[in-house]
């Protein structure tokens, strides 16, 4: 009778030893053929992160120092001002796109002044691996140029007194951005605008400056 008993009760423990290993390797199981979740990035963590891709959106103004050529009126020109408007989007921590916008007026020379305003594509490259708050970028774009000259001299009829010029336009420069916070950043840049055929006589060296934001 006690044999039967103790034969019973190992008979049930075994039973349950083995319940129990099974369900151990069932868990040992998943856990090897499952992958690892991926880790999400955080709002607070893209926001860390200022090499991150996205939207910006920048209002500024801009310097002008005129590089004309052999113009038919006016002499010698003045350095002028204008102000500019961009939106882009960064692509990859190195590379950026923006359209630009950037108004000119106030080139006075002798007997004639210059107004002009151009939009373009630029593309900026940012050159350095670990992107922080200081973040310099080197920019190349194309777009069009419209320029007006206005002939000041009474002697010429008011009908013949102004000249349009329109064309392509290129521009080299370098610039900086500087991240004030995670949202809003100062940037400033130095270009150079060639312009081609008609507005070849209209080049100009563009200082900008302004803020920036991005969402």
């Amino acid at each position: 009778m006690h044999i039967g008993r103790a034969l019973a009760l190992s008979l049930a423990a075994l039973l349950l030893t083995a319940q129990g290993a099974l369900a151990q390797d069932d868990d040992l199981g998943e856990l090897t053929t499952k992958r690892p979740a991926k880790k999400q990035q955080t709002s607070a963590e893209n926001l860390a992160d200022l090499g991150r891709t996205g939207v910006f959106v920048g209002v500024g103004g801009t310097f002008v120092m005129e590089n004309f050529g052999d113009l038919s009126i006016g002499g010698d020109f003045q350095n002028g001002w204008g102000f500019n408007f961009r939106l882009g989007r960064r692509m990859h921590k190195f590379f950026a796109l923006e359209l630009e916008v950037e108004k000119y007026s106030g080139f006075d020379g002798d007997n004639a002044e210059v107004d002009g305003w151009i939009i373009g594509l630029n593309g900026r490259g940012y050159f350095l691996p670990n992107p922080g708050r200081f973040q310099p970028y080197a920019l190349i774009g194309a777009g069009y140029a419209d320029y007006e000259l206005t002939n000041n001299d009474d002697l010429v009829p008011r009908a013949d007194r102004q000249e349009t010029h329109d064309g392509f336009a290129a521009r080299f420069g370098v610039g900086i951005d500087l991240y004030a916070t995670q949202t809003v950043l100062v940037t400033t840049d130095i270009s150079y605008v060639l312009g081609v055929a008609d507005v070849n006589e209209f080049d100009v060296i563009a200082l900008g400056f302004g803020v920036a934001y991005r969402p």
